[in-house]
């Protein structure tokens, strides 16, 4: 059975009150059962800030991109920012496998030079308009 507790002895609305079991303050320690802390961590302003203004930024640019309206990207700014925290997630992991096979090459600068010369002519042929042909 749970005891109610008065308003008096909270403190604050992020402390949440300590809930055992059961009222027996004798139970064994194999009863499986660990009480609630009392409170929450606290958040510091400046991650709350940062955190923000990421996904205010985030919502910005999927509107200006997609051209949706603000309203819409607004209620989408959860699934926003997890979608681009799975991108930039699958953007670390190939730069660090890039990364670990360019460092076993024998000449690792060579490899780079021609990825880079090669991004680089795609690049120039995008900018002068040439188009493959289709099939």
């Amino acid at each position: 059975m749970l005891r109610p507790q008065s308003h008096a002895t909270r403190s604050s609305i992020t402390d949440a009150p300590c809930v055992l079991a059961s009222d027996d303050h004798h139970a064994p320690a194999t009863s499986g059962v660990t009480p609630i802390p009392p409170r929450l961590n606290r958040v510091s302003s400046k991650a709350v800030l940062a955190s923000g203004l990421v996904t205010a930024a985030l919502v910005l640019l999927v509107v200006l991109v997609f051209e949706v309206s603000l309203e819409r990207a607004a209620v989408l700014a959860p699934v926003i920012v997890v979608a681009f925290g799975a991108a930039a997630a699958v953007v670390v992991l190939w730069a660090k496998v890039g990364w670990e096979a360019l460092q076993r090459r024998r000449r690792p600068w060579l490899v780079a030079g021609i990825a880079a010369a090669i991004v680089a002519l795609i690049a120039a042929l995008s900018l002068l308009g040439l188009e493959l042909p289709r099939e």
